[in-house]
């Protein structure tokens, strides 16, 4: 297909002259596109030592996710305890997969709730009383300051503000940060590299894709960050048709999340979210085993969720897209703008099925 590989490190970008130095070569271009994806932040980074003795894990490449599972399988005959350093996202899979193991697990995280970015308090609680009733255990307001080691060197335990806490398996999800070292050149802001609607950078022979870009939102101008593989995905083809001069729209993102965990049960937790998350959002629930969310700013619907356990089903993931995409009115009947057959009208007829058995439509 014409691509030529060239294994090695980047190690310096001359913008001016375009071109790259990696593994000690220079490579000419016309254009660059930069996917250098973000890092985990570290116990290191927060002045705590020790952070490389065995039984600590990061999750932000296959090859961790990799150690990590043989760790896991080599001590399958030896009990074994687990805390999982963060409350969002990572931390929550990790927990769960953890669980699954059959590993006593504890979320360590200075917010008041898990998923405090994203959630509400009324989705934290139902979310957190979902994973207590599954055996995984709490302790918020908390950060670790130290962690111990055995006589052997290993990980045996992390002490936190008020107690310690014993484990042999320390996850820590705590964020991340873009690798941006090899662009100070270009402008930067939301903690990425700004680019255009077509993904160029300052220097518009450079693109950026990925978790580093920061692009404009649909509505407005401004900057959005998104660590996603949708994104990631969808960032580029942007990028590789800019590249190539093909004619094309804006990039026009819609934020879209999900986590599907205790797959391995009988009741697994799905949750889907499509839009934004700004505004005021109103949550409504049915039998303690379903709820919806939609954020609404401005009277209209900008953002929408579902979560349960067994969770929602495909279609109407696609019908928090249309919502997400469309931003249909809140209160009412559809406004003159929006007739009958039009695109919010639609969007509109998505929310109401979507959430038709939950009764958020009294709320809103």
């Amino acid at each position: 297909n014409g691509i030529t590989i060239i294994k090695g490190e980047a190690t310096a970008v001359d913008v001016s002259a375009k071109k790259v130095t990696v593994a000690g070569a220079t490579v000419s271009y016309n254009k660059l596109i930069v996917a250098t994806g973000v890092s985990a932040v570290q116990l290191g980074d927060m002045g705590i030592k020790d952070d490389g003795i065995p039984g600590i894990f990061y999750l932000r490449q296959e090859t961790e996710a990799a150690a990590l599972v043989k760790f896991l399988e080599e001590a399958q005959s030896e009990k074994k305890e687990a805390v999982v350093v963060g409350g969002g996202y990572i931390g929550l899979e990790c927990a769960a997969a953890l669980n699954g193991w059959g590993v006593s697990t504890t979320m360590v995280f200075p917010e008041d709730r898990i998923m405090s970015r994203l959630f509400p308090a009324d989705l934290s609680s139902w979310l957190e009383q979902e994973l207590a009733a599954r055996g995984i255990k709490f302790k918020k307001g908390q950060t670790v300051k130290e962690v111990l080691k055995d006589d052997k060197g290993a990980l045996s335990g992390v002490k936190l503000d008020g107690e310690t806490l014993p484990c042999q398996i320390a996850v820590i999800g705590v964020g991340a940060r873009a690798n941006l070292q090899l662009f100070g050149d270009l402008k930067q802001g939301s903690g990425g590299l700004v680019v255009d609607g077509f993904m160029k950078t300052s220097d518009p022979s450079i693109l950026a894709v990925g978790d580093i870009c920061a692009f404009p939102q649909r509505d407005s101008n401004e900057l959005s960050r998104c660590e996603h593989v949708d994104h990631a995905r969808k960032s580029a083809a942007q990028a590789v048709r800019t590249a190539m001069g093909v004619e094309q729209e804006a990039y026009s993102y819609v934020p879209y999340f999900y986590s599907r965990i205790f797959e391995y049960t009988s009741e697994p937790i799905v949750f889907n979210f499509y839009g934004d998350s700004s505004g005021e959002c109103l949550v409504a629930e049915q039998d303690k085993k379903m709820l919806g969310a939609a954020w609404v700013k401005d009277g209209h619907v900008v953002g929408a969720l579902l979560m349960g356990s067994p969770g929602p089903k495909p279609e109407d993931a696609k019908r928090l897209e249309s919502i997400a995409k469309l931003r249909p009115v809140a209160q009412g009947l559809p406004t003159t703008e929006e007739a009958a057959g039009s695109p919010a009208k639609k969007a509109r007829t998505d929310l109401e099925s979507a959430f038709e058995k939950i009764g958020i439509f009294a709320k809103l």
